[in-house]
């Protein structure tokens, strides 16, 4: 909860963390509809299905995440198909890294 209402966090590095899918998910969803983060790292995270749903539903609606790291979190092809179809609706992107998702 307190992601989704902060307004000063403009950068948040969990890389390397030993971040669960379900605390992956709880993060997505705080920043849904947050609107100060410009910059998400969570590198080696472990992505499931609803991991990978919860990144593409937040990167479908949130407009201020500038740049992020998904790197080593074995993402799907699946996983990627969500992740693309929900760029579509996101202007504020300018820098993905999705090296080493295997």
């Amino acid at each position: 909860d307190m992601l989704s209402h902060n307004s000063t966090l403009t950068e948040l590095n969990v890389s390397w963390c030993g971040l669960t899918p379900q605390s992956c998910v709880s993060i997505f969803k705080a920043l849904k509809h947050n609107s100060s983060l410009k910059k998400l790292y969570i590198s080696s995270a472990k992505f499931d299905q609803a991991a990978s749903e919860a990144l593409a539903d937040m990167l479908s609606h949130n407009s201020t995440l500038t740049e992020l790291n998904v790197s080593w979190c074995g993402l799907t092809p699946q996983s990627y198909v969500s992740m693309f179809i929900a760029l579509k609706h996101n202007s504020s992107l300018k820098k993905l890294d999705i090296s080493d998702t295997t």
